[in-house]
This record gives structure tokens, C-alpha cells and sequence, in this order.
């Protein structure tokens, strides 16, 4: 288990794994409250869009607050780790229930879509949309109570199109017409799945059946809506056309809302119960109370529409945490908050905020913690050890002979190691060239830290182009180095020409500013390293597509041969990298043609 402490909260064990992270058993430290712990990966954590889209859905995820609805209860920053913890919920989901071979008879199906919809409608009045419904979604309490869980979240990884492994998100079998064809979602969307969690519920499978995702949203769309009585008889028509009603294709055609879907669920359950009296109707100008559709934003044209398997995970927890300290003001409230500007390095954190400590007006932030502590005395304290101990690496580092040398040995492991741990020695090694200008083993080290920086400068240009809108929003000079950096991994050939470029264009100007001298030096170091690179690993790409021509040509032959070598040609004319590949598949082509000189050489 990596984490033993994530905020306040001591990790117990794991409780489930998924595209979207990982799921912890925690225990407040101070109060002793059980929670689920949520961390998303470091990958999605260094993502700037993701990161504010995090704060986004966090601050509206705040406003729910309902018995059927997994309770928010934190959420902090540990070390570029994202995760926020949630009440933790004994008992499984609907799929684990479904996975077992459990069929809920109708009755108790109706039941659990009543609470559904009590939560849906307490997040649609708050302008929430949960948008991914579906059973893994839903917590089945041990008393048979259901606990909605995960709002937000389809939204919130559709900004980065991306899960924590990499792999897409959502899942075919509950997604809505309107999702799977890229329309902006609404209120209707959710009915939608409260359909299909209801048709799954009752007959163990989806709707729409099919051997892959793209089957099953093409059967979504232009299939009949199918009967839940096909395939259980005793299941009442009223219900039937309720979750037909609910699965309509147009969401204009669906039920209104999610309390007029409670109030027919809950009239069909007393209609067919014994001496049962039936409620009375809904008012029309009642299908929309809650719900003042005119304020709030449905849009979202951000959503991952890839259908994908579900995202696997469990749950959250049972008691409001407490603890109140001074209010925080809202960049301090949310984690990922600090300074995203081009060049800056993110500094790591360790915060947590309580949720409840901010809706009755105070804060739990860890960083603010330190506010009490005396710090008119402490920092010239700390100023003074800083002093001394200063003075005494130095007077050791003078004294001792072997200090350069151990210098460069550490150095030079690092850089065997590689570049993620000669970025660790990146002060080690701009100390060492002030100590050691003279030293043969300089000039290799200023190469190390050379490359250091062309990483650094890379990555900070990619954030740039992100933050700003595209490349084209760069200087002159960052344009060329970002292009050329990007084709250095697939084609050295193209990036040394790049590069190349780039110095004779930037470089000739008697006068250049820092910034563009700085720019000029990299890609000279670059131009350096690609001509030290072996001709036989210049272009990945290229051995990976020649291995291919080679494996078609003596697996394949007569048309479908030629057909084969033919689409390569197609495919990869024009490209510079494969120039050389093309010509060797047009003198196949043509040897095959030749019934003399078919040797498929």
C-alpha cells in the first residue's frame, strides 16, 4: 500500500481499484471518523485542466447534502496527489449485487428507483447533473438503503478525455443517446440512466446488448426501446412503460422530472398493493417544482463520449468530520490552487480541507494550521540555523579533498540511472560547476544539466500551449524549439533538420535577448546529442513500420499482397519519415508485377 497518511486520515487498506484511482479505508486521526479515501493519480494531478476542473466540481459537489447521496466530507492535495474522502458506506454496489446472479423483483425495483429519484432531485435543484448513472454507481446499504455516488465525476474526467490509467471513460451500457452522439446533456440525461439502472435491476442485463461498445450505442440509438416484459412477464405494464418512457431516444419525450417519476413509481406500488388508496395525481405545474431550468448551465461540451468497460471502485463514509480553525479564502480552500504560471515549478502540498468545517464557516486547511504558531520568534531562529549550517557545509566541503569526487560520482549514477533522477541532482550539479570550473568532468556535467533544462524548458512549453490555447500563441523562437522537441522522440532525422533551422534562423542575430540566446543554446545541445546518437535507433517509427513491410511481405502473397503493400504506400506518402519505406514498397510492388524478379527481397 503506497500511502500510510493521506491529510488527516490514516490509511487502513484498499478498498477498490479503478480508471479513475484508487480507494482507501482511512481513519481521521484526531476524531477517529472512518471514511473512503478517493486518490487520483499523479498523472491526472499534473494535468493543469484537470486540476481546475477539480476545484470546479468540488465547490458544487459542496452543496449536496441528502441521506441517498454519498456525502462529500473533504478533499486535499498530498505530494501532486488529488483525493478527497466521503462517508464511508458498509455494503456493495447494484453491479456486485447483479454479478452474484441477484434479480430484484419488481416491487423492490421500483422502491430503489424511488430513492434514486429523491436524489437526483435534491442534485438537479442544486444545478448538479450526475451524468455516468448506472448500478456500479449505486451503494446497497446492509438495511437496503441506497447511497448515489460519484457526481461529477463523468464531467470532471471528460475535461482531461482521460482516466487514471489512460483509458477512456464511461461505460456503453447506460450512456444516453444524447451523450453517445456528442449533444449537450440535461436533467433528462440522468432519467435516462435511472431507466436502464431499473431495466438492469429487475432482468440482470442492460437494455441493449452487444460484443462490443460500438454495438451496443448503435443499438441504443436506432433500436425499438425493448419491453422489460419480454423478458420478466410478471413485471405490471404500468412500470414497463414508465422505464420505457424513461429510455425514449428524444429527452424531450422522457418524464419530466425526477419527482414526477417518484410520484408514478409510488402510485403504480400502492395502485397494486391490497386495500392500497392511490395518491393523488401531480399537478401539471408541479412537474417542474425544485427545478428552475431557466438558471441553471446543462452545457457540456467537454464530456468523454468513448464508451469504455466501467470504472471499478468502492466507497465512503458515515460521520461529519469536526474540527474548526480559521476560515480560508477560496484559493487557499482548493487544492492544485497554487501558482500554474509558465516556468514555475509546482511546490508540493499537503492540504486538506474539511467540508463541513467550511459550510458552518470555518476551515480545516492543514497549511493554515501553522498560522498560531509564533513565528516572530521562529523565523530568526530558523534564519540563524540556516546561517551556520551554511557555514559549515562550506568549510567541510573546502576541507574535504574527496567532496568533488563524491560530487560527480552521485552525478554521474543519477545520469546512469536517468533523467527523472538527474533532475533530483540538478542544484548538486550547478554547485559542482562552481566548484569545479577547471575540472576535466565540467564540461560533461554542463551537458547533463544542459538536457536537464531542455526537459524543464519542453514540459513548461507544453503547459504554456495548454494554458494559452495552442502553440501558435508562442514566441517565434519557443514555436520552433516546442516542434522540433516533439519530433525528436519519432524522427531525429526531421528534428535535427528542425533544429538546424532554428539555430541558423536565431542564432545569427548579433544581438539576442536572454530568452532567445537561452532558446539557441538548447537546440544546439539538441543538434549535438542527435549527432551522437547510433544510426540504428534515429527513427523508432521507421524500424517498427520496416519490420511490418517486411513480416506482410513474406506472410502475404498474390493480390492480397499487393493490396497490403499498396496501403502502406498510401497510408505514409508524404511523410519524411518514412520516405525511404514507401520507395521500398513501390520496388515490391513492382518486382511482384515482374513475374522474373519476384524475389521478394
Amino acid at each position: 500500500m503506497p500511502f500510510e497518511q493521506l491529510g488527516p486520515y490514516r490509511i487502513e487498506r484498499t478498498i477498490g481499484r479503478g480508471g479513475m484511482g484508487t480507494v482507501y479505508s482511512g481513519v481521521h486521526t484526531e476524531t477517529g471518523q472512518n471514511v473512503a479515501v478517493k486518490v487520483l493519480s499523479v498523472l491526472l494531478g499534473e494535468n493543469e485542466r484537470f486540476r481546475e476542473r477539480f476545484q470546479i466540481e468540488i465547490e458544487t459537489l459542496e452543496k449536496l447534502d441528502h441521506k441517498n447521496i454519498v456525502r462529500l466530507i473533504g478533499f486535499g492535495e498530498h505530494d501532486d496527489h488529488l483525493f478527497y474522502s466521503m462517508e464511508l458506506v458498509e455494503g456493495r454496489n447494484l453491479q456486485q449485487e447483479l454479478r452474484t446472479g441477484r434479480r430484484f423483483q419488481w416491487r423492490d425495483a421500483a422502491r430503489i428507483g424511488m430513492q434514486i429519484c429523491d436524489a437526483l432531485k435534491h442534485a438537479h435543484d442544486h444545478g448538479v447533473i450526475h451524468r455516468d448513472l448506472k448500478p456500479s454507481n449505486l451503494l446497497y446499504t446492509s438495511d437496503e438503503h441506497i447511497k448515489l455516488t460519484d457526481f461529477g465525476i463523468a464531467k470532471l474526467f471528460g475535461a482531461s478525455h482521460m482516466t487514471a490509467d489512460g483509458s477512456a471513460l464511461g461505460t456503453a451500457d447506460y450512456m444516453s443517446p444524447e451523450q453517445a452522439t456528442g449533444k449537450p446533456v440535461s436533467t433528462k440525461t440522468d432519467l435516462y440512466g435511472l431507466g436502464g439502472v431499473l431495466f438492469a435491476l429487475i432482468s440482470g442485463r442492460p437494455p441493449y446488448l452487444g460484443a462490443n461498445a460500438s454495438e451496443v450505442l448503435h443499438r441504443m440509438q436506432f433500436d425499438e426501446v425493448p419491453s422489460i416484459r419480454t423478458l420478466v412477464p410478471e413485471v405490471p405494464a404500468e412500470l414497463d412503460e414508465i422505464i420505457r418512457e424513461l429510455l425514449h431516444k428524444d429527452p424531450t419525450k422522457r418524464i419530466a422530472t425526477p419527482l414526477l417519476v417518484a410520484r408514478q413509481l409510488r402510485a403504480m406500488d400502492l395502485a397494486l398493493s391490497e386495500d392500497a388508496q392511490v395518491a393523488e395525481p401531480l399537478r401539471p405545474e408541479e412537474l417542474n417544482q425544485g427545478v428552475n431550468l431557466e438558471h441553471v448551465d446543462f452545457s457540456d461540451s467537454e464530456i468523454a463520449l468513448q464508451p469504455t468497460l466501467p470504472i471499478g471502485y468502492s466507497h465512503a463514509t458515515n460521520e461529519r468530520n469536526q474540527g474548526p480553525s480559521e476560515a480560508p479564502t477560496k484559493s487557499q480552500n482548493m487544492p492544485g490552487s497554487q501558482s500554474t504560471q509558465p516556468g514555475v515549478a509546482r511546490r508540493k502540498r499537503r492540504d486538506f480541507t474539511s467540508v463541513e468545517a467550511k459550510r458552518s464557516g470555518t476551515s480545516a486547511t492543514w497549511s493554515q494550521a501553522t498560522a498560531a504558531l509564533p513565528w516572530n520568534t521562529l523565523l530568526p531562529a530558523i534564519a540563524l540555523i540556516t546561517v551556520v549550517a551554511g557555514m559549515i557545509w562550506a568549510v567541510v566541503n573546502t576541507l574535504s579533498p574527496e567532496s568533488v569526487e563524491e560530487q560527480f560520482e552521485q552525478i554521474s549514477d543519477a545520469h546512469e540511472t536517468g533523467a527523472g533522477d538527474l533532475r533530483l541532482q540538478e542544484s548538486k550539479m550547478r554547485s559542482f560547476l562552481k566548484t569545479s570550473q577547471n575540472n576535466s568532468r565540467s564540461k560533461l556535467v554542463q551537458e547533463w544539466l544542459t538536457e536537464i533544462e531542455a526537459i524543464k524548458h519542453a514540459r513548461r512549453l507544453e503547459r504554456q500551449t495548454r494554458q494559452l490555447g495552442g502553440i501558435a500563441f508562442l514566441p517565434p523562437e519557443e514555436q520552433a524549439f516546442l516542434l522540433a522537441w516533439r519530433t525528436r522522440q519519432s524522427n531525429l532525422d526531421l528534428a535535427r533538420k528542425r533544429f538546424q533551422q532554428l539555430v541558423d534562423a536565431f542564432g545569427a542575430l548579433p544581438e539576442k535577448s536572454k530568452q532567445v540566446a537561452f532558446v539557441v543554446r538548447l537546440a544546439r545541445h539538441e543538434l549535438k546529442q542527435i549527432e551522437s546518437t547510433p544510426a540504428n535507433r534515429n527513427n523508432d517509427q521507421s524500424q517498427r513500420l520496416e519490420d511490418y513491410v517486411d513480416q506482410l511481405d513474406t506472410s502475404l502473397s498474390g493480390e492480397e499482397r499487393q493490396r497490403a503493400l499498396t496501403a502502406i504506400i498510401d497510408l505514409f506518402k508524404g511523410h519524411l519519415w518514412a520516405e525511404h519505406i514507401v520507395r521500398d514498397c513501390q520496388r515490391r510492388l513492382t518486382l511482384s508485377q515482374n513475374p522474373a524478379g519476384d524475389n521478394h527481397d
